[in-house]
């Protein structure tokens, strides 16, 4: 349930209508959530159930008319399912699929990126069928905002301030400014277990432009959201406290800042699952898990779906128009990276240590238990060697992390620096694919940029000095526009369907990678969404929150 600021009870919130019923959540199944239990069995090799997951997504994209214009999800489940009949040695079958995916358009860098994400990375020769692909029209970006004129409202879009400064009291992460006398919210479990919900905004709402919606919410005033974020399972049917939406009506930003309970960051512990950049790249010695973006919010066009029966070609103008980048244009450089020059700096070395850390679940999973888990069906696997060396290399790891720290954040690496950083990182690859026979699949340049969001925070200068990286790093070059970004109001970017009629969008949280480090399910995004109803009497505990993946 959600609460309001009650001024008669010192501050504490009202849990009025706590018996009511929240606004329906979609719990029906979704192609990518099955997708993304294919993909926790193929990596236990349990390649029956990947394929007969890979198979009902399938089913469900053919069949299901919310998702049949979803040709990426339909390619993708086709390829990986191909990927799991090769692991069988069923090679008519693989062959077949292949060339399915092939066909509806998947092309060999999107396989080589499935390929690296399943682990099978360079043993499958996917580039060796050439197929025709289904031939995908181009449309004009004019002609495309023309069309799509009688289904635009503006909205509000969050974008991120780039470069990061501290001033703004909006924000994607980090700690919230807390009223003193308020609990963190959490949800019970049905066995008991209570645990703390994930901060994931703040909007000051006195900051809103003034679009279509503005009057439906208070003048002023902070809305807080906060939600269970690692979770793999439709919000909906964890129950309605997986979820929570507060607002304070007075001025919120001179609070102090609060972080999270020690028990906030629920599904780290979880083994069978892709995880997100939030849970990959966190600090495993501290509690913050989505680090503070802060945002400014400004009036944004936004797009229904049209119906595909009153133009032909309305998904290529509806993804057209979404794609359109309608935040502050980046600076121009010709900036590029060096991957022989990464890790670059202390903040940079750091984020890399901590993905080699987390791939062990280091801080959120005894190291026994990870070997319990992934070690099933591997009987030749010298579990005692394979520990010993996974404890020296800790020791390693957690010394050079202690030698950098002391160096400060913005501190450029020394040659010898580097080098020791990317070896440990080598050699959690090592023994990760020595248990799991799949390699670490860090990406170097995307660390670096990840590192920038939070460098610039406490160290402003470092924009003066790497201004042509501070500006290839910009959100508008790293994120795709519609699926990346984060809104209020208008209409959201839909994924499984725009939100019930009659309700008002109160936040879509996009999957933005290298800021809050979101990555909600495959690409989608998790919204919040109220009715009008409610949203006239303040009832936000009776909004609705859901994540939507591909």
């Amino acid at each position: 349930m959600a609460a309001t600021h009650s001024p008669d009870n010192s501050g504490i919130p009202s849990v009025s209508g706590a018996g009511d019923e929240p606004e329906a959540a979609n719990q029906n199944a979704h192609p990518g959530h099955l997708t993304d239990r294919g993909d926790a069995c193929f990596r236990r090799r349990d390649f029956d159930r990947s394929i007969a997951d890979y198979s009902e997504a399938i089913r469900l994209i053919q069949t299901d008319r919310r998702f049949t214009l979803s040709f990426t999800m339909l390619a993708t489940a086709y390829h990986s399912r191909s990927i799991a009949y090769r692991q069988k040695g069923d090679l008519d079958s693989a062959d077949a699929d292949l060339r399915e995916a092939k066909r509806i358009g998947y092309d060999d860098a999107s396989m080589r990126f499935n390929e690296q994400r399943l682990g099978v990375e360079g043993d499958l020769g996917t580039a060796e069928i050439e197929m025709p692909r289904v031939a995908i029209r181009r449309v004009d970006i004019d002609e495309a905002l023309k069309v799509m004129r009688p289904y635009m409202r503006f909205g509000v879009m969050l974008e991120r301030i780039w470069p990061p400064r501290s001033a703004s009291s909006s924000q994607i992460g980090g700690f919230p400014n807390w009223p003193a006398d308020w609990k963190w919210p959490s949800m019970i479990f049905e066995d008991g277990k209570e645990v703390s919900l994930d901060f994931l905004a703040q909007v000051d709402l006195g900051d809103l432009p003034d679009v279509e919606q503005r009057g439906l919410l208070p003048k002023g005033g902070m809305l807080y959201f906060f939600a269970l974020s690692q979770s793999h399972e439709p919000l909906g049917v964890l129950g309605r406290d997986a979820w929570r939406v507060l607002y304070y009506p007075g001025d919120a930003s001179a609070f102090p800042t609060r972080p999270p309970p020690a028990d906030a960051g629920w599904n780290l512990d979880e083994m069978d699952h892709t995880r997100s950049p939030a849970a990959e790249f966190r600090d495993p010695d501290r509690r913050e898990l989505i680090p503070r973006c802060p945002v400014r919010p400004v009036a944004a066009p936004s797009w229904t779906y049209p119906e595909s029966s009153e133009h032909e070609d309305a998904e290529l103008f509806w993804r057209a128009v979404w794609d359109k980048w309608s935040g502050s244009a980046p600076p121009a450089t010709t900036f590029e990276y060096d991957q022989a020059l990464l890790p670059s700096h202390v903040e940079d070395a750091l984020l890399q240590l901590n993905y080699a850390r987390n791939a062990w679940f280091d801080g959120a999973v005894d190291f026994d238990r990870v070997i319990q888990h992934f070690n099933q069906g591997n009987g030749d696997l010298d579990v005692h060697v394979l520990s010993v060396a996974y404890r020296g290399w800790h020791d390693r790891v957690m010394s050079i992390v202690a030698r950098l720290r002391s160096k400060g954040r913005a501190t450029a690496l020394t040659e010898f620096e580097r080098s020791a950083a990317r070896a440990v990182v080598a050699e959690s690859s090592a023994l990760l694919e020595s248990l799991t026979g799949r390699s670490l699949g860090l990406d170097p340049r995307r660390a670096c940029i990840t590192s920038l969001a939070t460098l610039l925070l406490d160290h402003p200068e470092v924009a003066d000095n790497r201004a042509d990286e501070i500006a290839a790093a910009h959100p508008a070059r790293v994120a795709a526009a519609g699926s990346e970004t984060h809104r209020m109001l208008g209409y959201g970017c839909s994924v499984q369907g725009d939100i019930p009629e009659g309700s008002v969008l109160l936040l879509q949280l996009g999957s933005d990678r290298c800021g809050p480090r979101f990555a909600w399910w495959d690409m989608g995004n998790i919204t919040f969404w109220i009715s009008k109803d409610n949203l006239a009497s303040l009832r936000f505990d009776r909004a609705t929150a859901e994540i939507q993946g591909y």
